[in-house]
């Protein structure tokens, strides 16, 4: 009787690797898309603030639509809000484009032009 069992243990070991790596795989997935919200919601900060004009809103929106839709829907929409308030969020620091611009030397203004040659494309 062990002996039949034994077949099904191993396979069943053999499938946990890949179980893991499709949870893995969704995590990731959730975290592009969910760093993507936040992406958007920083190019609506800067359009909003007249850093970017908005049209940069919408092609980005045509960016992000493409990507597979993270699993939580209010976590993605979190993150877009911190964007939307002007801040970097990577679902557990928050960083204001205020403080990013600074610690490059340079203004919110052109920090937000970094955008327009992603939206370009």
């Amino acid at each position: 009787m062990k002996i039949k069992a034994l077949p099904i243990v191993a396979t069943s070991l053999l499938a946990l690797p890949l179980l893991s790596s499709v949870s893995f795989a969704d995590e990731q997935s959730d975290q592009v898309y969910n760093s993507a919200r936040n992406q958007l919601g920083m190019i609506k900060y800067c359009a909003e603030n007249g850093h970017l004009p908005t049209e940069a809103v919408a092609a980005f929106e045509k960016i992000v639509a493409v990507l597979p839709v993270a699993s939580d829907k209010a976590v993605s929409d979190k993150y877009e809000a911190e964007g939307v308030a002007g801040n970097s969020y990577d679902g557990t620091q928050v960083v204001s484009l205020k403080d990013i611009s600074a610690g490059m030397g340079s203004s919110i203004a052109d920090y937000c032009a970094t955008y327009k040659s992603l939206i370009a494309q």
